[in-house]
């Protein structure tokens, strides 16, 4: 178990997401698709127990996404009939995501492309870096997301493809801060540590000899402000609650 992670992401899938580069593929893939015969790369990952936009949400909080390709991930749909629910879900799902590293969004760029399953969607499983098998009965539900890339910027730090945002907090400003609102330190590095682990660009870097998380100020405002502190599953204490809002005001009045 670890702070940050969504419990969904087995040891194998994070070992997987890992490895990917940019560009990269993985497809998430419901109980019915054939996921033995077209992982060609490397056996299928079982996730038993989880419906496939579960184990979508919980990628998108660790995976940089692919915004500059035409399309960059895929859905399966049945030819000829309207989208179904859990395609638009997942659509949304995926803007979601890329708007919180910093996409806006463009006429040139068709982020997402519905796709029969055959030939199209299996053509293009076969050829993915993995293949995530989940027990899910909902027909259709088989999606693909593309791996993007961080960038190096020229203060040293990284963001998502995308992102034009470069202000960054590390733990001890958290610290700084804490002691100044009479909190202690322990809540400070609690609360750092969960919010380094969701849904905006984030990295780990070595200044000399001594490592420091960050995390990109602004995407953590958006995404807190979108969903406040709902959006974070491992809270626990309203102490903890009451110095993230307060840390929060402190980072929106700089």
């Amino acid at each position: 178990m670890l702070y940050g992670i969504p419990d969904i992401l087995s040891p194998n899938l994070l070992k997987a997401l890992r490895e990917m580069g940019h560009a990269d593929e993985i497809v998430i893939a419901d109980g019915n698709y054939s996921a033995a015969a077209d992982a060609t790369r490397r056996p299928p990952i079982e996730l038993r127990g989880y419906g496939t936009l579960e184990v979508v949400e919980a990628i998108l909080a660790v995976l940089p996404l692919d915004d500059r390709a035409t399309p960059a991930h895929y859905i399966v749909e049945a030819p000829g009939e309207a989208p179904r629910e859990v395609s638009q879900r997942f659509r949304t799902m995926v803007e979601e995501a890329a708007r919180r590293r910093g996409w806006q969004g463009s006429e040139a760029v068709e982020l997402l492309s519905a796709v029969p399953r055959e030939p199209d969607f299996h053509d293009r499983a076969r050829r993915a870096y993995a293949i995530v098998a989940t027990d899910d009965r909902t027909h259709y539900g088989c999606f693909i997301l593309r791996k993007g890339a961080l960038f190096e910027v020229k203060n040293g730090s990284t963001f998502s493809a995308g992102s034009n945002e470069e202000i960054w907090i590390d733990r001890e400003q958290a610290r700084a801060f804490a002691g100044a609102a009479s909190f202690s330190r322990q809540t400070a590095d609690r609360a750092f540590s969960i919010i380094q682990g969701f849904a905006y660009p984030s990295r780990f870097r070595v200044r000399g000899e001594v490592p420091h998380e960050e995390f990109e100020k602004h995407g953590f405002l958006r995404f807190f402000d979108e969903y406040g502190t709902a959006g974070f599953d491992n809270i626990w204490g309203s102490m903890f609650e009451k110095f993230l809002r307060a840390w929060v005001e402190h980072l929106k009045a700089e």
